[in-house]
């Protein structure tokens, strides 16, 4: 049984490790290749937090009695279509999804000017979901 509490613990999860990622920021991905386990810990943390932030749409989800979701995405377009979050801020956390699923399965071509802009950029989106579904 999903409870509110699994939803504010997953939230604070997100929080948590989006102070651990501050270090790493602002991100020049050149200077990070030459490091190559602050490379690997920038990778995991970034994983973390898309991880973290999919299992806390998905309980938002279910608390709220929406559709269920087929897919890791799904849950931030069912979260847009019953107007938690805008459209633009679905399209971005759709495609962390997409960036998530790099990160785990390692796909040969990763490209990590991707992994700049996400912490350079993106991490202000994820704020304004969790501050969205923590509202609502």
């Amino acid at each position: 049984m999903v409870r509110q509490e699994n939803l504010s613990a997953k939230i604070e999860q997100v929080e948590r490790y989006l102070k651990l990622i501050e270090p790493f920021r602002p991100c020049d991905i050149e200077e990070l290749k030459k490091n190559p386990e602050r490379l690997a810990a920038a990778e995991r943390f970034i994983y973390l937090i898309c991880q973290s932030m999919i299992e806390a749409a998905e309980i938002y989800c279910k608390l709220s009695n929406f559709q269920r979701p087929e897919t890791m995405s799904e849950s931030f377009e069912r979260i847009h279509e019953h107007g938690i979050i805008s459209e633009q801020l679905c399209r971005s956390l759709v495609a962390m999804v997409g960036f998530r699923n790099a990160l785990a399965h390692a796909y040969d071509k990763f490209n990590y000017a991707i992994l700049a802009d996400v912490l350079n950029n993106k991490l202000s989106d994820i704020r304004e979901f969790i501050g969205k579904i923590r509202d609502n």
